[in-house]
């Protein structure tokens, strides 16, 4: 094994990087953000020269651009009150929408805005699939059958209840609709 003390004296700038007085942890902190600024501005420069002027402000393109720098930074503000870095982002989402004094939230479109909703909730979702345990989920089996069909199996038998009572088919078919509107919600 190699004696690394004997090429990197005890005073060695190496060894001080882990203290706590030390700007090794400001200076990377630094260096993080001008890394950051600088992929930003070859990403705006790299979608102006394809897209031309609809990158400019007033634009759609532009208005998202402005949503994703400022839930970015609102989840690195959450971040520093220790909170998950998501919250500050869907915080900042629910203010960009609902205040009226952001001047580019009325360049969003509708269809961006409930397709960037739809993909907010499935990493919502990943991200807490993610968190689950699965060895207290096998403990847990059954419990996790009864969550997973107890719903599925009470709205299906409540639709065909509905849909056999309102004369529109047999309770059967009623149970056909119930399982086929389950799988379309989803």
């Amino acid at each position: 094994m190699v004696n690394l003390r004997k090429y990197f004296p005890p005073d060695s700038i190496f060894q001080h990087k882990t203290s706590c007085c030390s700007w090794y942890r400001v200076k990377e902190n630094i260096l993080l953000l001008l890394t950051q600024l600088v992929s930003l501005i070859f990403l705006i420069g790299t979608l102006y020269g394809i897209l031309g002027n609809d990158v400019l402000p007033g634009t759609e393109i532009f208005a998202l651009l402005l949503l994703a720098i400022s839930a970015y930074g609102g989840g690195v503000l959450a971040g520093l009150i220790r909170l998950p870095p998501l919250v500050g982002m869907l915080v900042v989402g629910i203010l960009y929408r609902n205040l009226s004094f952001i001047p580019y939230q009325k360049n969003i479109s509708i269809m961006w805005a409930s397709t960037l909703r739809e993909i907010s909730l499935v990493v919502i979702l990943l991200k807490a699939g993610l968190a689950l345990d699965p060895k207290k989920l096998k403990e847990m089996k059954l419990d996790v059958f009864k969550l997973s069909f107890i719903p599925c199996l009470f709205e299906a038998a409540t639709s065909a209840v509905f849909i056999h009572f309102s004369r529109l088919t047999c309770l059967g078919s009623g149970f056909h609709l119930g399982y086929v509107g389950q799988i379309l919600k989803l």
